[in-house]
């Protein structure tokens, strides 16, 4: 676990000049310690009652975390954390009063360590960590992570009557509302993370970004990867639908799309068809006309003047 600075000499923790630990190390049992449920449900119960037996009367035992006994109405216990789920307290002469402990809000778990400390303050320093922990960290989804940054795409082929020419922002659900992911971190990391939404997603279109478009249409997928575990999947929705523009051309999807479904051979005949096809023999004829109107001229600028043999009448 990365506990450099630990040997246990007895499972009891008596002292013992052979049997030492760190507050780091510590922290880094007990962090691995609560990835076990049945540890977790053992460490955050604050009372057990075994039944009667044969032998035994029925017997309740109560927990010495003050972080978890609310107190009463008479007598509140200003020790009380309403967000500690554990762990255990230990004293010795040599090492006084210590306590590892656990407390989980709004998605973020954080492990304290005290050691040779009295036997409240372990309650007051223990708190003052806390509080100190989850001012700094938080957790957040990815989704968490898009809607501070969210995406908006610039489309092409809008209506003209669009008031947003043609800007649609994009929500993000999720592919598979089973599968969750968390990411804690500090709150400016937080911040880091969602202005840079790319260096923490894959982000992938599925579609171009050309109207018409339906709200809730899929446009694309964002996908996160978390350290441990397959990557997780989020749909990247239209906002708003976009109408296509009015008398736009065809584009040459259409175009073929158009031609594919049509069972004719050869286009409809239409009035722009038939320019097509007249047009040039028009030209044709034009050209022949000031062809042949040109070599007449040529033929009357050529022609010459009969001699006169006489200036006299006879």
């Amino acid at each position: 676990y990365g506990c450099t600075s630990t040997h246990f000499a007895n499972p009891h923790g008596l002292h013992n000049d052979s049997h030492y630990t760190t507050v780091r190390d510590m922290a880094l049992i007990a962090r691995e310690a609560m990835q076990n449920d049945i540890f977790r449900q053992v460490v955050s119960t604050t009372s057990y009652t075994a039944a009667r037996t044969n032998l035994m009367r029925s017997r309740t035992w109560g927990t010495g975390i003050q972080l978890m006994v609310p107190g009463t109405d008479e007598s509140a216990n200003k020790y009380y954390y309403p967000d500690a789920i554990g762990i255990k307290t230990g004293t010795t002469s040599m090492a006084g009063y210590c306590f590892v402990g656990a407390a989980e809000r709004d998605g973020v778990e954080l492990i304290s360590v005290v050691f040779f400390t009295g036997k409240r303050a372990r309650w007051a320093d223990t708190i003052k960590m806390m509080n100190y922990g989850f001012s700094q960290y938080v957790s957040v989804s990815p989704i968490d992570l898009y809607n501070m940054n969210p995406i908006t795409l610039e489309t092409t082929g809008f209506s003209l009557n669009d008031s947003a020419l043609g800007s649609l922002p994009l929500t993000c659900v999720p592919a598979d509302s089973s599968r969750t992911a968390s990411i804690i971190a500090t709150r400016d990391q937080v911040e880091l993370m969602a202005s840079n939404l790319r260096d923490t997603v894959l982000i992938e279109y599925s579609r171009d970004f050309v109207a018409p478009i339906q709200a809730g249409e899929v446009m694309g997928v964002m996908t996160y990867f978390p350290e441990d575990g397959d990557p997780i999947e989020y749909n990247l929705l239209a906002g708003r639908s976009i109408d296509k523009r009015e008398n736009a051309p065809k584009t040459l999807e259409e175009i073929v799309a158009m031609t594919d479904a049509d069972p004719n051979p050869f286009p409809p005949f239409t009035l722009e068809i038939g320019l097509y096809l007249i047009l040039p023999i028009i030209a044709l004829l034009l050209m022949i006309w000031l062809l042949r109107k040109l070599i007449r001229r040529r033929r009357v600028h050529n022609a010459r003047m009969p001699k006169i043999k006489s200036r006299y009448l006879k």
